[in-house]
């Protein structure tokens, strides 16, 4: 075989390949070309803090009343309304913590979510409301891509937002709870586990 047809085949499956990226590996290799580094966190906090300027940020919200610890004192809690949302039935409790790197560097976010007024036999505050209620309010709060579906596995779907080098996506650990995570794909590999 010539090198000019070893080239051209070479080529061929290349071409080949790059066509069975999935959407959302052509979104992360699009929006992290742009160039754009976006810190935003939510409650005014940014990726790029260290782990003790974390803590001092949540102190001081804990002064102010504005957090306060979660329950197994692993997760601070806030009390979420999300935009347009005046019924108090409908106020979110938002657990959240840093995801931090080997260097003590905060990469993004880590957020376990549930309606306050959430009950068993009320589907109007399960999971899949809450999903579509974040969806919207992570949307407004952070303009650019809308949320893509993705399939985690055969028995989670999830959705995820990226836009330039952050990623949000959004899952039900059970009929109650949505995990929330926000993370730079910039650092990505560096995030302890």
């Amino acid at each position: 075989m010539s090198d000019t047809l070893k080239i051209i085949m070479l080529g061929c499956f290349l071409f080949l390949c790059g066509g069975c990226k999935s959407d959302y590996e052509k979104l992360v290799e699009s929006e992290l070309s742009k160039g754009l580094e976006l810190k935003k966190l939510p409650l005014s906090l940014e990726t790029g803090m260290t782990r003790k300027e974390f803590f001092a940020y949540c102190w001081d919200l804990n002064k102010q009343k504005k957090i306060s610890q979660g329950s197994g004192n692993q997760y601070a809690q806030y009390e979420l309304y999300p935009e347009g949302m005046t019924d108090s039935l409908q106020r979110i409790k938002m657990l959240f913590y840093g995801i931090f790197d080997h260097e003590e560097v905060m990469r993004g976010m880590d957020m376990k979510m549930e309606f306050y007024n959430w009950a068993p036999w009320n589907e109007e505050y399960h999971s899949p409301a809450l999903l579509s209620t974040l969806s919207k309010h992570y949307e407004s709060t952070y303009p650019g891509n809308s949320f893509l579906p993705i399939e985690v596995n055969s028995d989670t779907k999830a959705l995820v937002k990226v836009d330039g080098n952050r990623r949000i996506t959004m899952y039900p650990l059970d009929n109650k709870v949505v995990a929330v995570k926000i993370v730079d794909l910039n650092h990505l590999n560096s995030i302890k586990n």
